[in-house]
């Protein structure tokens, strides 16, 4: 994992797949599992944070489609 800071308030992280993935199943974790203990502005913090996620993580999944050959319809 890497951190550089980029200006204050913004990071850039640097992170293997398995330990992006370790992070989002610890926010799914407390999200679903941790209601009684995690107050409501941070679960709705983890819930906009997975939300992003998956939008990036579709994003980038069309655009490998589309970079193998196989480009979704709609798409320029």
């Amino acid at each position: 994992m890497k951190l550089e800071q980029v200006r204050p308030g913004v990071l850039r992280v640097t992170l293997h797949a398995v330990e992006l993935g370790s992070l989002i199943a610890a926010a799914r974790w407390a999200v679903d599992g941790g209601r009684e203990e995690l107050p409501a502005e941070a679960r709705a913090q983890l819930q906009d944070l997975l939300r992003r996620y998956e939008s990036e993580l579709a994003r980038l999944n069309r655009r490998a489609s589309s970079s193998d050959g196989h480009r979704e319809s709609g798409e320029d």
